[in-house]
This record gives C-alpha cells, sequence and structure tokens, in this order.
C-alpha cells in the first residue's frame, strides 16, 4: 500500500464519513469511493459498511484503520526529522577498509570526526583493498579506505605516504635483512608485488619465505618470537610492540613507500552528512599522520 492509501484510510476513520473525508482530501466523494474500493482489493477484505448511522468498520478495517494513523504519525516524524536535520551533520555513514586500516587507523580518525558529529553514526565493513571499489560502486558502501594502487575509477583523497619498514626482535641492518627468514601476511596482491619488487631490485636473491600468515598481528607475535622479520608499511603499527624497525629505500635511495588513500561515491556528496565528512577528510588529508616518512 502506498502512503497515499494509508492517509486515506486514516482520514476516513477519523470523520467516519466518505463525504466529509472527500472534502478533506480534496477529491470527489465518487473518486474516494473508487480508492477505498481498491484498497479492499488490494488487501483482501472489506474494511468498511455504509449503514444509516454512518460507516461502520469490520474488525478488518478497524485493525488497518487504527494502523494507519501510527503509519502516518510515524511517516510525518520522519519528514519532520529529515527536513528539520537537513543542514545538520546526521545520518549513517557506510566505509569499508581492509582490516589493517580498521584496526589502526579508524578508530582514532572516526573518533575525531564523532566529536564534531555526535549524531553521525558509522557502518563499518572489512574488506580486502581489491575489493573496495566494487563495494562503493555498488552502494554496499558510500565510502573506503584502501592501500596502494586501487579505486582509480573513484574519486580519492592521498590520506598518507607510508614508508616501509622491516621488523625485527633485534636490530638489523640491510645486508643481515637479506640473509633473515621472512615472514609474510596476508595483504593486498598490489602491496605483495611491491615488497617482491623491491626485494628483487634490492638483493637479486630470493626472499626466503618461512612463514605466510593470516593478519599482522600473528606476524608481529612470529617475529616477536624470533622466527625472522617482516616488512610492513607505516610506523603506526609498532604501537605496543618492542620490535626493532629498519626503514628501507629503493637501491637509488629514494624511499620504499605505499599511499594511503580514501575513495567515495560522487553521488553521495550532494548528502549533507556525507558532504559534511568529505570535507573533514579533505580537511586532514594532508595532515593525518600514519607513518609518515621519518627521516
Amino acid at each position: 500500500m502506498k502512503t497515499e492509501d494509508w492517509l486515506t484510510l486514516s482520514v476516513i476513520y477519523r470523520t467516519k464519513s466518505l463525504s466529509s473525508a472527500a472534502k478533506e482530501l480534496f477529491i470527489s466523494q465518487p473518486a474516494l469511493t473508487i480508492r477505498l474500493q481498491n484498497i479492499e482489493k488490494e488487501v483482501g477484505c472489506q474494511i468498511a459498511i455504509r449503514s444509516n448511522k454512518g460507516l461502520l468498520f469490520t474488525p478488518e478495517g478497524e485493525y488497518l484503520s487504527t494502523q494507519s494513523q501510527k503509519i502516518m504519525d510515524l511517516v510525518n516524524e520522519t519528514l519532520r526529522h529529515v527536513q528539520g536535520t537537513s543542514n545538520e551533520d546526521i545520518g549513517i555513514i557506510k566505509i569499508v577498509a581492509p582490516s589493517t586500516i580498521a584496526k589502526y587507523f579508524l578508530p582514532a580518525l572516526l573518533l575525531q570526526y564523532k566529536k564534531l558529529s555526535p549524531e553521525t553514526t558509522f557502518r563499518l565493513e572489512v574488506v580486502n583493498s581489491s575489493e573496495v571499489e566494487r563495494a562503493i560502486t555498488s552502494c554496499k558502501a558510500y565510502c573506503g579506505f584502501v592501500h596502494g594502487d586501487y579505486c582509480e575509477n573513484l574519486p580519492r583523497l592521498p590520506l598518507s605516504t607510508m614508508r616501509a619498514y622491516a621488523v625485527c626482535k633485534q636490530p638489523l641492518t640491510l645486508e643481515e635483512l637479506k640473509e633473515m627468514p621472512i615472514i609474510l601476511h596476508n595483504t593486498s596482491k598490489y602491496s605483495q608485488d611491491n615488497v617482491q619488487l623491491w626485494w628483487d631490485e634490492t638483493f637479486h636473491t630470493p626472499m626466503d619465505v618461512r612463514m605466510n600468515v593470516k593478519n599482522l598481528d600473528i606476524c608481529f607475535s612470529m617475529v616477536d618470537s624470533g622466527f625472522g622479520a617482516a616488512i610492513v608499511f607505516g610506523d603506526y603499527y609498532m604501537d605496543g610492540h618492542t620490535l626493532h624497525a629498519l626503514p628501507l629505500n629503493h637501491p637509488d635511495g629514494t624511499p620504499f613507500t605505499r599511499q594511503l588513500w580514501f575513495a567515495y561515491m560522487e553521488e553521495m556528496e550532494a548528502s549533507h552528512c556525507m558532504h559534511s565528512f568529505l570535507k573533514f577528510m579533505e580537511e586532514h588529508s594532508r595532515s593525518l599522520d600514519t607513518g609518515v616518512i621519518h627521516g
């Protein structure tokens, strides 16, 4: 049933008169009669019966008409809320991000925005970097965070250039890294390929991969237990760990880095809630410290 149908039932039930209801709804009485008949046909029962005392509502009609008033109250309340808050930052923002970003980066960022816009609600889903663009273009999310060269077909903001580090239980040199067992963790294909490319151009020898674990936490645990070294991007992962980090450079001396991006659905800029969040991200895109190049 359409909103118009619920409104019709609500007015008829309140006035108990087709003629009075027709005047209030600004339609003719015959047109209202036809509308009521169509509603009865849709719900599959008789709603009201004409009598000398006016309209008598059947039990089903009583229930439908009572519900119609509740529905119209909800519709009106919803419209008042939306219209009254159209200039406020109220709404739900759907976000997708890889697990490392979700764990190490987003809590502080979203909390900062929550302080500016307490009424905003976030819905976060963890996906692989390669799945972020599809989630946004399919309207599963309004925006997302991604490592590396993904989401090229979407509007995106560069958030931080994260430097690569070799992490180990004890201090190490580049030459020592070359001979060490390597522990890999599940990350995007882009990052895996870039680590492999860096290794090949730096050492010209195969990487001695001893473990390939599910996530960064397990990777750090294995490194901390002395099973080898790992290569990660950004030093913000290091909070709470006593591991040693060696900044990595390309053979020409330039830092080995990976870009962190914020991508979003362009159509969502029309939403005041999303527009405000985008402005927030733009303002912070050059100041967010997520393990930017140090020295």
